[in-house]
């Protein structure tokens, strides 16, 4: 259904339906093994179709739901809109009422029987079941009914075609088949000619099975005949079935015992007796620990794993850790690289039972980031399919199949294994080709220590020591970083973090002196933080350049805000928000980015979002510490500079969250900050506190600014252009809110804003 989908011929057939009017199409694909209740419920069907199409007529959209248009915006800014099911269906059967001869629609819906309801009443707010209470045998049919009568009624009209696919429930064979109302197909019988030959060709390719007798007629024309008929067009139950007869017959299994084994092979492949169950209790007791293992690494892992990165995933903390103390940084003979990714592969091929495979080119759903260019890629580890992934993921099954493994797992978690794995492939085995890159592997290792303290509640401390070691030895020794050195900082070696290579910053920013705890700070590794700090291992004054508080204030290009946990862990260890660095300190920067990144870009919903509150608790914790609550600001505007007090900036930068605006602004005054000299009226005019409620109201939100429409003597636009309100009172219970904060804040200071052109 998705090649049909995407298919570029599909244009072609809808442009000729068409003729001369616009047509859409939209696509929905039920996944009852997906992770997202969405994906296979009513509600993500009719939400996803009609995002779709609004999507490309958003015209239509005030006509569906009239009165979700006129009060959207405003919702949108408090959050995730909540959809009943009532709400969507009557919107779906609006929209289609628009289509006719001059607008087109075209549906494309797959997998019906894997849809649920699972809300087990009429009542529209229902929490979800859980999808293993709610089995396929207990469906109700008029579960299906509603789907179904929704579908007949969308192909009723005029301007709508729709293409659905499931399997063969009578319920939706009576509708589409039997009644000949519409044009159907039964794919397993169009798809058998294409699985008789694959799995032909593939049983065919083993000789010692073509030579195989089944009584009186040759094997493999009975296994063909046998597993055809049983695949009922699904060819992943046909590539797994093939494996597992090819697997027997490695293994000497004769041709009764291979037919008694595939006919008591299930039809399903999910589920508590599907095929996936079935492949998984093969795997013998003495290793389901390692498969237990390989299949989380292969579940959590972010980059395409390789077999030679398997082979690194073995091991345990202590031997690594004891590995370093001795490592002078060579890394394997290619000859060894070689029989450790061929003995990694068998491993895995052994006792992973076919549900991970060893794909010739990555996976086109997964980032890489290997090799050079033209270079040839190692083979990768991947599930075979999607489905299998995501059935693995399920809790039950873990519990079902590998409950010893599941609580021996906990002992080293596969976070810290992950972590092992890159820094063994960093020692042993960088730049290898077809691997990944080295600075993706640190990345990758850096990115699983912070998981791994999340998860276990300890620090990796020993491996993050010792992968600061080792790459202080491949600093001195490699070749690639030895020109660094000498293109950049005259041959000098004294300090490293790789030049902040990818981790940080650009080359010319060698004067912050970023140093591994530098690294440790923007990677929010509180607890290895907050270890080296309590031991003495680490002190503040040891870092040069740049403080590290800076790392964590002012979040570098790409990051989001530093936990509040990191920040105050560094002001409670002597870290000062008011040390100045470049001409600035790590206070001022932290105000100037969110003003100049958020205010003058109009983000009004972020102070509302998670890095928005992280932003507001940070600065809570900067003023706790002592930060200068009336320290200059000089914050970038359409044409120049200027300059604003810490209130100012402050109230603006919170404007969409109000209640922690006003903890954050009554904080700074308790510290003594206040108001420049003309800034109260500035925040008057930004925010039309003297004009008309009903004027203000009815501009909210309807024009937008662009900086070539900026008054030159404006500093940047007025704030209601940008802010939206659902009705009058609303808008009046913000201003007078805002009004009483300024009014608290009493007289202000002697300091007048100043200005710089250009």
């Amino acid at each position: 259904m998705k090649l049909i989908f995407h298919h570029p011929q599909l244009l072609e057939h809808l442009d000729h339906w068409a003729s001369s009017a616009h047509c859409i199409k939209a696509g929905f694909f039920f996944f009852d093994q997906g992770s997202f209740p969405l994906q296979r419920s009513r509600e993500g069907l009719l939400r996803s179709l009609m995002y779709q199409i609004l999507n490309g007529r958003i015209e239509l959209a005030s006509e569906v739901f009239s009165q979700r248009w006129m009060n959207y915006k405003s919702q949108r800014a408090s959050g995730e809109i909540d959809w009943t099911w009532n709400e969507l269906k009557q919107g779906f059967e609006s929209l289609l009422t628009l289509f006719d001869k001059d607008l087109r629609l075209f549906l494309c819906i797959d997998g019906l029987d894997e849809y649920k309801r699972f809300s087990e009443s009429d009542k529209d707010d229902d929490p979800f079941i859980d999808e293993d209470e709610y089995p396929m045998t207990q469906r109700r049919a008029d579960d299906y009914q509603e789907i179904l009568e929704l579908l007949l009624y969308a192909a009723r009209q005029s301007g709508v075609k729709i293409c659905v696919s499931s399997r063969p429930l009578k319920i939706f064979e009576d509708a589409f088949l039997r009644l000949k109302r519409f044009h159907s197909t039964e794919l397993h019988k169009i798809s058998a000619r294409d699985i008789t030959l694959f799995v032909g060709n593939a049983l065919g390719a083993n000789g010692s099975l073509r030579q195989m007798q089944y009584g009186s007629t040759n094997l493999h024309s009975v296994l063909v005949k046998e597993i055809v008929e049983m695949a009922a067009g699904v060819f992943l139950w046909v590539r797994l079935v093939v494996n597992k007869v090819l697997t027997g017959v490695r293994h000497g299994d004769r041709p009764p015992k291979i037919m008694v084994q595939l006919k008591s092979l299930p039809p399903e492949l999910c589920g508590e007796n599907g095929l996936f169950m079935r492949m998984l209790q093969e795997i013998s007791t003495n290793d389901r620990q390692q498969a237990a293992e390989i299949f989380k690494l292969a579940q959590c892992a972010r980059l395409p794993l390789t077999p030679l990165l398997l082979h690194f995933a073995d091991g345990d903390a202590s031997v690594a850790i004891d590995s370093w103390t001795v490592w002078t940084g060579k890394t394997m003979a290619a000859e060894d690289i070689e029989l450790q990714r061929d003995l990694a592969a068998r491993r895995l091929a052994s006792i992973c039972v076919g549900i991970l495979e060893i794909a010739n080119s990555p996976s086109s759903s997964q980032p890489v980031h290997r090799g050079s260019s033209g270079e040839r890629l190692s083979p990768t580890i991947r599930f075979i399919h999607k489905t299998a992934k995501d059935w693995l993921a399920k809790p039950s099954v873990w519990t079902h199949l590998f409950p010893d493994q599941c609580r021996q797992h906990s002992q080293l978690d596969v976070n810290t294994r992950l972590f092992i794995m890159y820094l063994g492939f960093i020692k042993a085995a960088r730049g290898t080709p077809g691997e990944i890159d080295i600075v993706d592997a640190i990345l990758e290792a850096i990115y699983f220590a912070n998981r791994a303290e999340k998860s276990t509640g300890v620090a990796l401390v020993g491996l993050l020591d010792g992968l600061d070691r080792s790459m202080t030895v491949i600093w001195k020794i490699d070749p690639h970083y030895q020109g660094i050195c000498a293109n950049t900082m005259n041959g000098s070696r004294s300090w490293h973090w790789l030049i902040g290579e990818k981790l940080a910053r650009s080359l010319s920013d060698l004067s912050w002196q970023d140093d591994f705890m530098s690294i440790a700070v923007q990677s929010q590794l509180s607890l290895y933080l907050e270890t080296k700090l309590s031991t003495g291992a680490y002190k503040l004054e040891d870092k040069k350049g740049r403080p590290l508080l800076f790392y964590a204030a002012f979040p570098c290009e790409g990051q989001s805000q530093a936990n509040p946990a990191t920040t105050e862990l560094l002001l409670k260890y002597g870290a000062n928000p008011n040390e100045v660095f470049n001409g600035r300190s790590s206070w001022q920067l932290h105000l100037q980015w969110a003003y100049n990144s958020k205010v003058i870009e109009r983000d009004f919903v972020w102070s509302k979002s998670p890095d928005g509150i992280r932003w507001a608790e940070n600065t809570k914790l900067l003023v706790q510490y002592g930060a200068n609550p009336n320290v200059w600001l000089w914050i970038r505007v359409s044409k120049g500079r200027t300059t604003y007090s810490p209130l100012f900036v402050v109230i603006d930068i919170l404007r969409g969250n109000p209640k922690v605006r006003r903890e954050v602004t009554l904080q700074l005054k308790k510290k003594g900050g206040y108001l420049y000299q003309d800034e109260r009226a500035v925040i008057r005019s930004l925010y039309r506190l003297d004009e008309p409620v009903q004027q203000v109201f009815a501009e909210s939100a309807v024009h937008r600014w662009s900086w070539d429409k900026i008054d030159a003597k404006e500093t940047y636009p007025k704030v209601w252009r940008h802010m939206e309100f659902k009705d009058m009172d609303e808008l009046k219970m913000y201003w007078q809110d805002l009004e009483d904060l300024i009014a608290e804040l009493g007289p202000e200071g002697k300091a007048t804003p100043k200005s710089i052109e250009g």
